[in-house]
């Protein structure tokens, strides 16, 4: 079976009642936000280390603040997963123990026990430099790094997959191509997984990004494509951060759950159908997140009647299967506002690939019009340049022309010369030979 390499990261906030979730509170009290993030992180922990492809991937879990230790290490114990490796700077790291291990425990870099957004780029850095470094000593030969958060127990195992391999290089059939990143865009403007290939720089990878902001996707997509990392689009995920989404969550859960009595309908949504080609060779275990689901029956907000499930929140029944006239209302209803969700959803994501798109664009139109001012400068200087060499060579082709015209006056006066003076010369022996002529005819 092909097993994947790489790095899973799983960036967590410690399931802390009154500081863990609070904007769900209102909804399910301090205790039940909480409650419901550990379920969540259980789910996203165990579905990770239940996949047989992922077997050999190595898996970090990240997490704030760092006096949440042992709460982490208990979480992981419940689950009957192996027990943690901690990695911390006075920690020495073995070879063995991390090849051996299913999760190392990572304790976020901080000066506060607070996981604030204005902070989380550096947070987020400093954990890709030190999981760089546990992929160096494990001699992996995928060095990729995919980042996942907590709030979203509904994993996509395709994207998980799909990101860890073309953050490979070694995926390619060319030797020489990089890998590229890959990001899963969340409904609320964000994303929930990142994958950076190897290549890309630690220090400018999430330099710029608009932390919770509708455009926190757009914007880390134009970060990694300004420092040359071209990015691919997956699939959108669901955020669990206010109550509707919770409301929501429940939803989808009773739609996906191989108990539920509630039939499936079939979808072309391409937000939640869509898919990768992968090798027939690939096995992928589909997950569910059972902790999650039963987080949410004890809260109450997932109810059972006559062995049907049906969704309750603030004591109104917003989804009910029964046969009376009202109910179908409901129902349909319920399918008319999921159909608005989508299209709701479908024109998030097409307006982050265009902003995005957008942003892009600019950016590249931006170095062209850098390198056409480059070009302008050169093409001038050389221009220039040129020019000049032409003048002097001009210069000094008059120069030359003036000499010759000098040399050649010069030899034409000499010339002149000469022929005065064989002039005089024949003359003066006209008179020698006269001369001579006369003295003989005397004697």
């Amino acid at each position: 079976m092909i097993s994947v390499e790489g790095a899973i990261v799983v960036f967590a906030k410690c399931p802390i009642a009154g500081s863990s979730k609070t904007r769900l509170s209102p909804l399910l009290g301090a205790e039940g936000a909480s409650s419901l993030a550990q379920a969540m992180l259980s789910d996203i922990l165990t579905s990770l280390s239940n996949q047989p492809i992922l077997k050999n991937t190595l898996k970090v879990l990240c997490y704030a603040p760092k006096s949440g230790e042992a709460q982490m290490i208990s979480i992981i114990q419940s689950l009957n997963l192996p027990y943690p490796m901690i990695f911390d700077d006075n920690v020495d790291i073995d070879k063995e123990q991390l090849n051996d291990i299913s999760w190392v425990l990572m304790p976020m870099k901080s000066t506060s026990d607070d996981l604030t957004s204005s902070s989380l780029g550096d947070k987020l850095e400093d954990a890709l430099v030190r999981t760089r470094e546990l992929l160096d000593t494990r001699e992996d030969s995928n060095k990729g790094v995919l980042f996942l958060g907590m709030d979203s127990p509904e994993l996509p195992m395709e994207e998980i997959i799909h990101g860890l391999q073309v953050a490979s290089s070694s995926s390619s059939s060319d030797e020489n191509k990089q890998g590229k990143a890959h990001l899963c865009p969340a409904n609320d403007g964000g994303y929930g997984l990142l994958s950076i290939p190897y290549h890309a720089p630690s220090s400018n990878i999430f330099k710029g990004v608009r932390w919770s902001h509708p455009l926190t996707a757009v914007s880390q997509m134009k970060a990694l494509t300004d420092i040359d990392v071209d990015v691919t689009l997956g699939k959108l995920m669901f955020d669990i951060d206010e109550p509707n989404d919770v409301k929501d969550l429940a939803m989808r859960l009773i739609d996906n759950d191989d108990d539920s009595s509630i039939i499936k309908e079939d979808t072309d949504d391409v937000l939640t159908s869509w898919t990768h080609d992968m090798s027939p060779s690939v096995v992928i275990q589909q997950s569910f997140p059972h902790h999650t689901m039963k987080q949410l029956i004890d809260l109450n907000v997932i109810q059972i009647h006559d062995g049907k499930h049906i969704v309750q929140v603030d004591n109104v029944l917003e989804k009910e299967e029964d046969i009376d006239q009202s109910t179908k209302v409901s129902s349909l209803q319920d399918r008319l506002r999921q159909a608005e969700h989508r299209a709701t959803v479908l024109s998030d994501r097409l307006k982050i690939v265009k902003e995005s798109g957008s942003s892009v664009i600019q950016s590249l139109n931006e170095e062209l019009e850098d390198v056409a001012q480059h070009s302008a400068k050169v093409e001038a200087a050389m221009i220039k340049e040129l020019s000049s060499l032409d003048s002097k060579r001009r210069a000094e082709r008059s120069d030359y022309q003036k000499r010759i015209s000098e040399w050649i006056s010069l030899a034409n006066n000499q010339k002149e010369d000469i022929d005065e003076y064989e002039r005089k010369i024949e003359s003066l022996l006209s008179t020698v030979q006269m001369m001579g002529d006369d003295t003989g005819s005397d004697v």
